[in-house]
């Protein structure tokens, strides 16, 4: 059992987790106020590097992106959000969503 505690503009948030130590290195590491500062800044360069190689190939060109494409992508990580919402904080899932939001 793993006691995380996340600062969100001052307001400490505490969760513990009952994940296998395998997993916890799939987790996010997340900085609000540096993940701001990209957004505001350019969209464009938040780093998304975990994010499904797919929507990397799509990076580069944004038209390539398509609604199946997008399905295929955000299916299995409601799935799996659904099932448990702590897997929103998996490194490949919380990238791919970034980079959506870009």
């Amino acid at each position: 059992m793993i006691q995380h505690e996340l600062d969100i503009c001052g307001a400490w948030i505490r969760w513990i987790d009952v994940d296998e130590p395998a997993t916890m290195n799939e987790r996010i590491d997340f900085d609000l106020n540096e993940a701001l500062k990209y957004y505001l800044s350019d969209p464009a360069s938040v780093p998304t590097p975990e994010a499904d190689s797919q929507l990397l190939d799509c990076e580069l060109d944004p038209d390539s992106l398509n609604l199946p494409l997008i399905d295929e992508i955000l299916n299995p990580i409601v799935d799996s959000v659904a099932e448990d919402p702590s897997n929103l904080a998996r490194n490949s899932f919380f990238d791919s969503l970034q980079l959506l939001l870009k």
